[in-house]
C-alpha cells in the first residue's frame, strides 16, 4: 500500500468517525470496502472499534489514513496530513448505537492519543463535513466522558476545553443535535 508519512509533530487533530455500517461488519470487511470496492490505496481510519470492543489498527502508526476530505475555515485547516482518525463500527442510518464495550474502548483509545499528541484537538467528522458521522456531538461527549489523563495518571471528567474543537462549520451539530455555538465557552 502507498502510505504517506504522518510525523508526530504534524498531528493537530484527532477525529472521531462512524463506519455507517451494520455493527456485525468487522475490520476485515471495512478494509476490503476501502481497498477493493472504493479502490483507495489506504484505509479510511487508523483505528476501528468493533461492537464487541475489539480495537484494530487499520493504518499504521506514523502514516496517513484516508479519513477526511481537506477542509479550510477561518479557525481550522484539516486534512489527512494533520489528523488521526478513530472510528466506531455501526452508525447505520445515522443511529448512535454504540455498545457499552465500544464506548469504553473508544475512550481508552482516545486516552492514549491525547497523551501521544498533547496539543491535538478532538472533533467529530460532522464538524467539518456535511455528514452525520460520527452520529453524535463530539463536543458535548468530550466534555462529559470519564477518562484517565495519562500525563498525570489521574481520572478526570471532561476533556479540557482547549483540547476540543468547537466549530460547527456546516451546522450539522445545530440542526441534528441541538448544538448552540453562541452558548459555548471560549477556550
Amino acid at each position: 500500500m502507498a502510505y504517506r508519512p504522518l510525523p508526530d509533530e504534524a498531528v493537530e487533530y484527532i477525529m472521531i468517525h462512524t463506519s455507517a455500517s451494520p455493527q456485525e461488519y468487522t475490520w476485515e470487511w471495512l478494509r476490503y470496502y476501502f481497498l477493493k470496492i472504493l479502490k483507495w490505496t489506504v484505509e479510511g481510519y487508523h483505528i476501528i472499534v468493533e461492537d464487541t470492543g475489539l480495537v484494530k489498527r487499520l493504518a499504521p502508526h506514523g502514516s496517513q489514513s484516508n479519513g477526511v476530505k481537506a477542509f479550510r475555515a477561518k479557525d481550522i485547516y484539516i486534512h489527512n496530513g494533520n489528523t488521526i482518525h478513530l472510528c466506531w463500527e455501526g452508525g447505520m442510518n445515522g443511529e448512535d448505537n454504540r455498545t457499552e464495550m465500544q464506548e469504553k474502548e473508544l475512550i481508552r483509545t482516545l486516552e492514549w492519543y491525547l497523551w501521544k499528541y498533547p496539543n491535538a484537538k478532538i472533533l467529530g467528522h460532522n464538524q467539518v463535513a456535511v455528514k452525520l458521522c460520527p452520529c453524535f456531538n463530539v463536543i458535548e461527549w468530550a466534555r462529559k466522558i470519564e477518562y484517565t489523563d495519562l500525563h498525570t495518571n489521574k481520572r478526570r471528567v471532561g476533556i479540557p476545553e482547549e483540547r476540543i474543537y468547537k466549530g460547527d462549520n456546516f451546522k450539522v451539530l445545530s440542526y441534528h443535535f441541538g448544538y448552540d455555538i453562541k452558548k459555548q465557552k471560549v477556550a
